[in-house]
This record gives structure tokens, C-alpha cells and sequence, in this order.
């Protein structure tokens, strides 16, 4: 009787000791090491290929990965030790320099491709700050907003102040920019509504996109024109927001994600069967596609991103990660059976 209680009081010890091993890991930023799945497993809300190569991500807990192997291999370059704010945005206007916003008024700043990050101070501590998008590297603007509203600032001094330019009664979550002029900012929960400025935020137009489409993504062109994409509709407009024209429908997908590469060539991706959908002559004609991985058709997707060069990036909930290298034709997962989540990418 002796022996069997010392071996159940072995077995007891070791099990606490590896609870608590674990508990530790958790809750320490020094000492948490991602087993399962890799590459990690945080909430993902954000990333940005800087080259061909050097890939960055962005989530919950105030986390930032980043690979510089097109994805194969990834290291934490950044964690908020003991705080559970999600990072949102980034906006990279090189491949060094780059600003990241998130949960708390949470503003962080790289100049060399994300290995170090300095925290800067919120236009409004606090806030919940959704997208950012800088033009250069003086003038940027963050949206957000709380309970009051929504909100646009704008910096001329590289994020060291900000000053508000626009206010409204819905809450904006994503902004995008083109050089210094046209901003255009998705306000609602779903999308409903678009302000676009086209004097660089000094006077802004309302439209509203109830009646066409529920945006969730979003990209201004070098030429001007403005791509929305929600729900299972792809729009654009070529005159500041005034007009818009369904340019895709599909009954399958819902639309989380889309970019361009350039006028011609665009890819979305949507949320719930893997679904792709690409174009090669602007938008006029779409091509449906799939992931083709049963994660993906279980569980969805949530960001597309492509480079000129072919090199893109697919990311879904449960830590769904796919590279591709010949412009969406293959992709290959980059990551270990889903645990976590990701949500959208950028770059």
C-alpha cells in the first residue's frame, strides 16, 4: 500500500509540475514557445510580404511573427508582454519601414523590416484603432473610433502626432490610401457605408453602399479607382465613390479579401469554402477557383495577397497558412493542422 501511494504521488507531483510548466508558458512572453500548430497559434489579423521572401503577421496578444523564408520558418519579432490586444493593421511604405495599430490605441513603428518595434503615442489612448495607411514616411492616417463613433487621423510627422480629420456616428474599420489625395474609409460593423476624400481629408463624401454591398476589403489603385469586396459582390468605382459598378457576383463565395497587383490583374478570396476568385483584364471577368485543401474548404479563408512577381499569400481561421509562387494557379500549406486562427493579409 505503501509503494502504490508513493507511485500516485509521483504521478501527481509530475502532473503538476506539468501544468504549471505550461500555465507559465502562457501567461511569460520570455518563455512561451509555440508546440502546436505551428507556426504559431494567435488569433491573426494582419500581414504584410514585404519581399519575395520576408513575410510578417499580426494578432492577438499584441503579437508579430515574421519569416524570412517565404514562410517556411517563423520567429516572434514582437509580443506585449501580458496584454491581450489585438493588433489590427499594418501599412509598410518600403520594405524597412512600417507602422502596425490594434486594440488600446496601440501604434507601433519599424524601420528595419521588423525585427525591432517602438511603440509610439495614440491620436486618443484607448481607442480601438482598425486600419492604417500610410502614404509616405511623414503622412499617414489611422482609423477607429468607440462607443461614441468613428474616427480618421492623420499625421504629417511619421506617427509622432495626430491630428482628427473626420468624425462620424459609426465606427470606421478599414482605411486605404492613395499617395497623398484619396483616402477612402469602410464605416459600419458590415460595410455599409464609404467616406472618401479627395483633397487629403480636409472635405468628406458619405456614400452610401447599402443597397449594393456589405464591403469587407478594400483597395484604391494607382489610376484611382476604388475596389470593394463583401458579401458574394465585387464593385468599383472610378470616380471617387460617387458611382459604383458590380463587376463579379457569384452565389458561392463571400467576399473577406481582395487585392491588385496592378489595373489588370486582381485576386479575393472568401470566408467560408476556400474559395478564390482572380481576374487578368481588370475586373471585367472572373475566374473561380479553390485552395483546394479539405482545412480550407472546412474552415474557410480570410486574406488573399499577391506580389507582381507571382509570390502570394493565402490566410484562413485556425492558423491556415498557403504560399504561392505561380500567381494562385498552386498552393502550398505552410502550416500545421489548424488550431488558431488568421484572418486577413496585406502587402
Amino acid at each position: 500500500m505503501v509503494r502504490t501511494h508513493t507511485v500516485c504521488s509521483l504521478r501527481f507531483l509530475t502532473l503538476f509540475a506539468v501544468l504549471i510548466f505550461c500555465f507559465t508558458g502562457v501567461v511569460s512572453s520570455q518563455t512561451f514557445t509555440w508546440q502546436a500548430p505551428l507556426p504559431q497559434g494567435n488569433y491573426l489579423s494582419d500581414a504584410c510580404l514585404l519581399t519575395d521572401s520576408i513575410f510578417l503577421a499580426i494578432g492577438n496578444s499584441g503579437t508579430i511573427i515574421r519569416s524570412t523564408d517565404q514562410g517556411n520558418l517563423w520567429v516572434t519579432a514582437f509580443r506585449m508582454g501580458g496584454s491581450s490586444a489585438r493588433l489590427r493593421s499594418m501599412s509598410f511604405i518600403s520594405s524597412t519601414e512600417g507602422w502596425v495599430t490594434g486594440d488600446d490605441g496601440t501604434i507601433l513603428h519599424t524601420t528595419d523590416a521588423g525585427i525591432s518595434w517602438v511603440r509610439m503615442i495614440a491620436p486618443m489612448p484607448g481607442y480601438g484603432l482598425e486600419g492604417i495607411a500610410f502614404s509616405g514616411p511623414l503622412v499617414g492616417w489611422i482609423c477607429g473610433g468607440n462607443a461614441d463613433g468613428g474616427f480618421v487621423w492623420k499625421t504629417t510627422d511619421g506617427g509622432t502626432h495626430w491630428d482628427t480629420v473626420y468624425t462620424t456616428g459609426t465606427g470606421f474599420h478599414l482605411i486605404a490610401v492613395l499617395k497623398d489625395s484619396l483616402i477612402a474609409a469602410l464605416a459600419g460593423g458590415d460595410g455599409r457605408f464609404v467616406s472618401v476624400s479627395a483633397d487629403g481629408g480636409d472635405a468628406w463624401d458619405d456614400w452610401d453602399l447599402s443597397e449594393l454591398v456589405a464591403g469587407r476589403a478594400m483597395q484604391i489603385l494607382n489610376d484611382g479607382t476604388i475596389w470593394i469586396a463583401g458579401d458574394n459582390e465585387i464593385y468599383r468605382s472610378t470616380d471617387g465613390g460617387l458611382d459604383w459598378d458590380q463587376m463579379y457576383e457569384d452565389p458561392d463565395p463571400s467576399f473577406v479579401s481582395i487585392v491588385f497587383t496592378d489595373a489588370m490583374h486582381g485576386w479575393a478570396c472568401d470566408q467560408w469554402q476556400g474559395l478564390t476568385a482572380s481576374t487578368s483584364d481588370g475586373g471585367t471577368t472572373w475566374t473561380k477557383d479553390t485552395v483546394n485543401d479539405p482545412a480550407a474548404a472546412w474552415l474557410g479563408l480570410s486574406g488573399i495577397r499577391m506580389r507582381p512577381s507571382g509570390v502570394g499569400l493565402v490566410i484562413g481561421p485556425a492558423g491556415l497558412l498557403f504560399v504561392t509562387t505561380d500567381a494562385g494557379l498552386t498552393w502550398n500549406r505552410r502550416s500545421d493542422e489548424p488550431v488558431g486562427n488568421l484572418e486577413s493579409a496585406c502587402f
